[in-house]
């Protein structure tokens, strides 16, 4: 089960996680991030209280990453939990997301 709490203020969004990110609650996550407006330039997931992610997860955050390319926006991931750091680390995510 994934809870996603989206907060826009302006031009930033604040993307909040909570619990697993796999192949049935990544449709989910995707739908939540296509509401947010292409006037959005800053984008931040706050990773605190994600616990796991699937390959299907790290599509949907590729796929955001790639949209804020793009769009000249950024994408930053906060407060990401070891194992998740270890997931990006082991896929080479952490080349090309920034992570604070």
């Amino acid at each position: 089960m994934l809870n996603i709490d989206v907060k826009q203020e302006g031009a930033s969004a604040t993307v909040q996680l909570e619990g697993m990110l796999d192949a049935t609650s990544a449709a989910s996550f995707k739908e939540a991030l296509a509401k947010i407006p292409d006037s959005v330039t800053s984008i931040t997931v706050d990773m605190e209280k994600l616990r796991y992610t699937s390959s299907a997860g790290l599509r949907v955050i590729l796929e955001l990453q790639n949209r804020m390319d793009q769009s000249g926006g950024q994408v930053t991931f906060a407060n990401v939990d070891e194992n998740i750091r270890e997931v990006f680390d082991d896929t080479g995510f952490s080349e090309f997301i920034t992570i604070v």
